[in-house]
């Protein structure tokens, strides 16, 4: 079996409770970025954005697909989202979901974590 490195700053740029910072930004003509907690979820295949922060960087819908979760199947909206997170820069297809009573707007799953391992 073979097992994932994970980039050499993934844990030193972890807060206690598997949360880290990430940058988003925004897909507008004058592109600008903010930053936000973001909630790592190794048990999520793709990452998930809150719908009001998606709409506030101006992100694209580009497709759905089905989400199985906690709750059971749902259909979601995806869209592409640029993050900067645990040192380098990806594009990656995210899901926009109503994440208003979760404690971040954004997770990070396993499509991220890949990734960025593989980068290494």
């Amino acid at each position: 079996m073979s097992k994932t490195q994970l980039p050499a700053n993934f844990f030193a740029s972890l807060t206690g409770s598997w949360e880290t910072q990430v940058t988003l930004h925004s897909q507008t003509k004058h592109p600008w970025s903010l930053e936000a907690t973001a909630k790592i979820d190794t048990g999520a295949f793709r990452s998930s954005i809150d719908s009001r922060l998606a709409r506030a960087l101006r992100l694209h819908t580009i497709g759905e697909t089905n989400v199985r979760n906690a709750m059971g199947k749902e259909k979601r909206k995806t869209a592409l989202l640029t993050i900067d997170a645990f040192g380098s820069r990806s594009i990656i297809e995210v899901t926009v979901a109503n994440r208003r009573k979760m404690t971040t707007p954004f997770i990070i799953g396993l499509d991220l974590l890949r990734e960025d391992a593989d980068d290494e």
